[in-house]
């Protein structure tokens, strides 16, 4: 059997527009991908002893958004330590900055890795609104919601725009089913 390429896939979209969801359908279909979810890796981050790890914790007890260098530093520490030749990377919550996407092209280039493919989920604000109190975590409320919305349309969709322009981007639209959803990535990716 041959092997499958490799892949660098990055989900991008709104908070609570899938990309985990999303993200467990790619791993399998991809053979047991790395995973790279930002979020996940910032709350692991915050248990750490020391000023760091206290004043992120303090941040994201308040709702409030991580800065981007320290976000780019946690996945670049993940990526630099875990990464094996062939594998694939699936990124969920990264980049959330144009220079944070242009480091991680370096890195990928220093590990010898292809660049990335960026999806991009959209969802609309009623949406992302319905579907966050629907899930309820503590940090998911109506002003941390739309703190995040403001920092995604300002931060991240140049992001959005680097990667369109680079001809790395794929649009998926995020309003569907899920198994919709799915099915528009599995062709646009040709699994």
């Amino acid at each position: 059997m041959a092997r499958r390429k490799q892949l660098v896939l990055l989900l991008i979209g709104p908070s609570g527009s899938g990309k985990g969801t999303q993200a467990r359908f790619l791993r399998r279909a991809l053979g047991g991908a790395h995973y790279c979810q930002t979020g996940d890796i910032l709350r692991r981050f915050i248990k750490r002893d020391s000023e760091a790890a206290r004043r992120a914790k303090a941040i994201m007890k308040r709702g409030g958004l991580i800065p981007g260098y320290l976000a780019a530093y946690v996945w670049k520490g993940v990526i630099l330590k875990n990464a094996k030749a062939r594998d694939s990377i699936i990124f969920d919550g990264s980049p959330r900055s144009l220079r944070e996407a242009e480091e991680m092209d370096e890195v990928l280039k220093f590990i010898d890795f292809p660049l990335p493919i960026a999806m991009y989920l959209t969802l609309t604000a009623e949406e992302v609104h319905r579907r966050l109190f629907k899930r309820g975590r503590y940090d998911d409320t109506k002003k941390a919601i739309t703190s995040r919305l403001r920092f995604f349309r300002r931060d991240v969709m140049p992001v959005v725009a680097y990667y369109k322009k680079h001809k790395r981007l794929i649009t998926i639209n995020g309003n569907q089913r899920v198994s919709d959803v799915w099915a528009d990535i599995k062709k646009a990716i040709k699994l």
